[in-house]
């Protein structure tokens, strides 16, 4: 527990600074902001087609072991 409230103790102030630090920036810049949600967007429909990739596989994978 010491561990933690110690690792905790260290991370926090500059984890605010950077957090503040880039809320400023991107309040300053529109574009940068845009950039930022179309990657997360980018990033949520990268993830989705890979879990149904791997569920598709799955399938597939099921569907051979049950022929045998």
């Amino acid at each position: 527990m010491a561990t933690a409230l110690g690792s905790g103790t260290l991370i926090t102030g500059p984890a605010t600074t950077l957090f503040s630090d880039t809320k400023a920036f991107l309040d300053r810049e529109p574009v940068a902001k845009t950039m930022v949600a179309l990657w997360a967007v980018q990033h949520l429909v990268s993830s989705n087609r890979h879990t149904e990739m791997i569920k598709t596989q799955h399938d597939v994978i099921s569907g051979l072991q049950k022929n045998i």
